[in-house]
């Protein structure tokens, strides 16, 4: 899955992030060498920790 996206995306693995609430899936991102962030969904607070940790990272976040 990760080598299609990369290839259809045209990206770096240095230029990815994967954003998931299960761990399984952030693991197989950090085997495959692209940086994972566990965000649990059932948290109240998630989009405002994700939101103050992507800006942290200085990645852009757009607002709806």
């Amino acid at each position: 899955m990760f080598h299609a996206l990369m290839d259809v995306l045209e990206a770096k693995k240095d230029d990815c992030i994967m954003i998931d609430d299960r761990m399984s899936n952030i693991e197989a991102a950090l085997d495959f060498g692209i940086s994972g962030i566990l965000c649990p969904a059932c948290s109240t607070q998630a989009a405002y920790y994700l939101e103050a940790l992507l800006i942290k990272m200085d990645v852009f976040v757009q607002k709806d």
